[in-house]
């Protein structure tokens, strides 16, 4: 998400005005905005491929979230379907088509979320396989919807049968995952996917695992339980494929979007200084309270009182240049009083302005660089904040101090999986770093189409066979 100076609000990467969600028929009307990939500023791997072969190849994008589903697979995707909490199904934007497919419109009739109302999240493995993790018990995770924060995990939403609440709470526990993996095998039966001499894409992102490190952070028994049943399901999935498509006809690539910072309480008990920017909940539709504020009131003590902050979406703070203005003051020294405010804030680290990050001005190293490279003048705001390790800004969906988040270029927060399995790849385990940009030149390169506008990545030739 970013702030819009023009329309004064928070614009999500995939909000579109200009077209429509569709659902297979319920009401539309609870949808407050349409949902498309038309924000994306560069092309994929997807919309290459569709160019280079004259559209005859197909890209789909399947995902438990909408932006998940559709920034993967492109700006030419045929489609992209993701789920619904309103309705317990997969819907679509009239981006793409002009209603659902049939065979999605029959899936969704199946209602397999309702399957699992009432039913419990229960261990997959026996205990002593557990070891690895923290005790089942900790205060500081989140019960989310009912969901409890020990097992079993009874799914209702704390509702009495399925509905919107139940809908919502199934979006966090693995049974999701298994729900999305059964979508994705309809969609590559019902669309012909592998079936003709072009060479098909599906992007599929698993979301349980995102959601359940939010809830009970990366050392719980939650998230090696999920990790566990993730594996399962993505065996299940490669079966499925050499049945399907046929053995080594299909290449798999395994990445992820972020890691997940542990939570801060328990990080605590460990004797390391952790802990939240924000000590009380935030309210809904703001990122934190005391950023804003004691930005807020240092430039009324320092300069003037005024409206001196627009907003503060992570991590991003938004001055308020008709402000600035009206007070006949540079801009720069606005951000550097700023800075100056927020680095007396406990647990932040570091902070850059947009002065800064324009001109070069900052310490290149690991971090600044990570910043620099988020950094987009048009979106960003005017001050980037950066918390020091084992801080994040406040806790899970607006609690006061429950969950964990992912918000900073330390390795645990970005240090992912890159794994190529299938024709074209060598056979080998790598341990150099790379980045996450890499995937799209090295699988451009495997398919023999051209990089992506906006590549930034390179190929990496020591896993290609050729």
């Amino acid at each position: 998400e970013w702030w819009s100076r023009k329309l004064k609000k928070r614009i999500n990467c995939v909000d579109d005005s200009e077209v429509q969600i569709l659902n297979g028929g319920h009401n539309d009307k609870t949808y407050k905005i349409g949902k498309s990939p038309r924000n994306l500023m560069v092309s994929t791997v997807g919309d290459e491929l569709r160019l280079a072969t004259g559209f005859g190849s197909k890209v789909f994008g399947v995902s438990y979230k909408d932006r998940a589903a559709m920034l993967p697979a492109g700006k030419l995707a045929n489609a992209a379907y993701w789920f619904d909490t309103k309705t317990g199904g997969f819907i679509s934007s009239t981006y793409y088509m002009k209603k659902l497919p049939e065979w999605v419109e029959k899936f969704n009739q199946q209602k397999f979320p309702d399957r699992y109302f009432g039913k419990k999240w229960e261990k997959l493995l026996p205990d002593s396989a557990y070891k690895l993790s923290r005790k089942d018990n900790f205060p500081y995770e989140m019960n989310f919807k009912g969901i409890g924060i020990t097992f079993p995990h009874i799914i209702t939403g704390n509702s009495r049968h399925p509905d919107e609440e139940f809908y919502k709470a199934f979006t966090h526990v693995p049974f999701a995952d298994k729900h999305l993996l059964e979508f994705a095998k309809s969609l590559i039966k019902n669309e012909n996917l592998g079936t003709d001499s072009f060479t098909d894409i599906l992007t599929i992102s698993f979301s349980a695992t995102d959601r359940i490190g939010h809830l009970f952070g990366p050392y719980s028994v939650e998230m090696q339980d999920q990790i566990a049943r993730l594996d399962r399901i993505l065996a299940g999935f490669f079966k499925f494929l050499d049945k399907t498509i046929g053995t080594n006809q299909y290449l798999i690539i395994l990445t992820a979007d972020h890691g997940d910072a542990p939570i801060p309480e328990y990080m605590r008990t460990l004797n390391f200084t952790a802990g939240r920017i924000d000590v009380e909940a935030v309210p809904r539709g703001e990122d934190s309270r005391i950023i804003h504020t004691t930005v807020e009131a240092y430039l009324d003590s320092t300069i003037a009182v005024g409206d001196w902050v627009e907003a503060f979406v992570k991590p991003n703070l938004y001055l308020n240049y008709y402000t600035i203005k009206n007070h006949n003051i540079k801009r720069q020294k606005v951000e550097q009083l700023a800075k100056k405010a927020l680095l007396k804030i406990p647990g932040i680290s570091s902070v850059f302005t947009r002065t800064e990050l324009l001109n070069g001005q900052f310490s290149p190293n690991s971090i600044g660089k990570r910043i620099l490279n988020q950094f987009y003048p048009e979106r960003s705001g005017d001050l980037v904040v950066h918390y020091k390790p084992y801080f994040i800004t406040a806790g899970y969906k607006h609690s006061a101090s429950k969950g964990a988040d992912h918000e900073t270029g330390y390795d645990y927060d970005t240090h992912i999986p890159l794994i190529f399995w299938g024709p074209g790849v060598k056979v080998g385990n790598y341990h150099q770093s790379v980045i996450l940009n890499d995937l799209a030149p090295t699988l451009s390169s495997i398919l023999k189409i051209a990089f992506p506008s906006g590549n930034q990545g390179h190929v990496l030739y020591e896993a290609l066979l050729n």
